[in-house]
């Protein structure tokens, strides 16, 4: 659009691995689809606006990339040489797209002649391959357990389905099952049958005291055994429990330092060379 009005309409189907993206997935896809489409034209311009009707998209574009889902971060590398502003509108308020440019076709001349712009595809389907818990510090007989009592849990079954199939508008819509993750939902995925919270697996429940033993065999202690169980793992109040198991050890507590270290303090970053001097003395 220029001006406020459409100088041009594109589009593609879906392949069949992108039909299984959640929707926040599929619209930022469409994006990157328009971008790469387009981006002899954008491409050096200045502020380039993405409007959308999908609200979720502009907060994951607000936040830092590395708080985006794995998938979403890929996409959004691509992004990072355009000068992109993602902005929500209401549907209603939505141009609506020419419709013989919106007919997908079979064959289409168009692709032949666009062999730069579509020479991406082979991008995207590394893109699809990719999948997180190759990349995950945990056994594959692990995650075939993660797998299986994800599919019988209460609760996760219910908001993968959510997840797929998006998230209501306000959180009294959402069921009181799912309320404890609304504030980062935008963060959540679902891959191969598993949630995760960005690169991390959301445990189902019956699993989770069995992780935190895990975690704690080797009685790392509190800060280290919360660290490390952040790494690859998440569920609600996490912490808490780990905190709650450590403190109940009596070997862990038995071996604790009488006086815990002060953890280190960073003070704010200068704003000017030489804002701040600092120096080491001793006696």
């Amino acid at each position: 659009m220029q001006n406020g009005r459409p100088v041009a309409y594109a589009s593609r189907s879906l392949r069949d691995s992108e039909r299984n993206f959640a929707q926040i997935e599929k619209v930022c896809l469409s994006i990157l689809f328009a971008c790469e489409r387009f981006s002899q034209f954008i491409v050096g311009c200045g502020k380039i606006t993405a409007f959308t009707d999908h609200r979720p998209l502009e907060t994951i574009f607000k936040k830092s990339i590395l708080k985006a889902p794995t998938r979403l971060q890929r996409m959004m590398m691509r992004l990072q040489r355009y000068n992109l502003d993602v902005k929500f509108i209401s549907g209603s308020k939505m141009h609506l797209a020419d419709a013989l440019s919106r007919m997908q076709l079979s064959d289409s001349m168009q692709e032949s002649r666009l062999d730069e712009v579509y020479a991406a595809d082979d991008i995207y389907e590394e893109l699809e391959s990719i999948q997180i818990p190759d990349n995950l510090n945990i056994s594959q007989v692990s995650l075939s357990r993660v797998r299986q009592e994800t599919a019988t849990d209460d609760t996760l079954p219910l908001l993968a389905s959510v997840i797929k199939e998006g998230w209501p508008a306000t959180k009294d819509r959402l069921p009181a099952s799912l309320c404890e993750f609304w504030d980062y939902k935008h963060e959540l995925i679902v891959q191969n049958g598993i949630v995760f919270k960005g690169d991390k697996i959301v445990v189902p429940r019956a699993l989770r005291s069995e992780f935190i033993k895990k975690i704690h065999l080797c009685h790392l202690g509190q800060s280290a055994s919360i660290r490390r169980a952040r790494d690859t793992l998440y569920w609600p109040s996490m912490t808490a429990q780990i905190k709650d198991t450590i403190r109940s050890c009596s070997t862990c507590q038995e071996l604790a330092p009488s006086q815990a270290k002060t953890p280190m303090k960073s003070h704010e970053i200068p704003s000017l060379p030489w804002e701040r001097v600092s120096m080491d003395t001793s006696n």
